[in-house]
């Protein structure tokens, strides 16, 4: 499984810059650019809203893909080794991003 680091503090699920879903989804089904994809795993963490504090980060998890034009897409599967989810204050997942995408 891919290693993911992720810069969405915004994001209910971020530890530290890691994930603590056990998988996401990247969505991007035409896209020719990472800013094109989007986590749609994303879930704003509400000022004084639920945080989840027995959540922990996971190093590694499995990433399912639905930009099919990336080539580390293999069927519907992220087989990149290093992902990096991008969107810094994101308030909603479309201002999310897979930086690591690169078209085939």
């Amino acid at each position: 499984m891919p290693s993911l680091k992720c810069d969405v503090t915004t994001c209910l699920h971020n530890a530290d810059k890691y994930c603590c879903k056990n998988t996401i989804l990247v969505e991007g089904m035409d896209a020719k650019k990472p800013e094109n994809t989007c986590c749609s795993s994303f879930d704003e963490a509400k000022e004084n809203g639920f945080k989840n504090e027995f959540e922990t980060k996971n190093l590694a998890l499995a990433v399912d893909c639905e930009a099919v034009n990336c080539r580390y897409n293999e069927e519907k599967r992220c087989k990149a080794k290093h992902i990096t989810i991008s969107g810094g204050k994101a308030k909603e997942m479309k201002e999310t991003l897979c930086a690591t995408f690169e078209e085939k």
